[in-house]
C-alpha cells in the first residue's frame, strides 16, 4: 500500500482569489492540501504543472505497472532498451517513494 494520499488528487480555486490564482492540488474529499500550486491564468507552464502534479499518483502506478511486465521478461531476453527500462523506471519508481540507493 502506498504512502502517499490516496488518488483521485484534484486542481480547484481556492476562491475567493486574485489574479494570479492559486489552485490547491488536494485529494477528492479537500480535506488534504497536498500542495498550493501558483497558477497565473493563461500561463500554460503553470497549468501544465499543475496537470502533472494532479496525475502524479497516476503515473506512479503507470510505473509500478510497466515495471512489472517487463520483470517477467526472462532475464536472458533483457537487452538493450528492456534492460534500460528496467533500470529507468526502478529510479523513477524510488525517486517518487523517497527511497534512497
Amino acid at each position: 500500500m502506498s504512502q502517499h494520499t490516496p488518488e483521485p488528487w484534484d486542481l480547484y480555486v481556492d476562491a475567493p482569489t486574485v489574479d494570479p490564482e492559486w489552485h490547491v492540488l488536494t485529494n477528492e474529499s479537500r480535506q488534504r492540501v497536498i500542495a498550493n500550486v501558483h497558477i497565473e491564468r493563461g500561463n500554460r507552464t503553470d497549468e501544465a504543472n499543475g496537470h502533472l502534479l494532479k496525475h502524479a499518483p497516476n503515473l506512479l502506478s503507470a510505473a509500478e505497472q510497466a515495471l512489472s511486465a517487463l520483470s517477467d521478461y526472462p532475464v536472458a531476453a533483457r537487452k538493450g532498451y528492456v534492460q534500460h527500462a528496467i533500470a529507468s523506471l526502478v529510479d523513477a519508481i524510488h525517486k517518487a517513494k523517497g527511497i534512497t540507493q
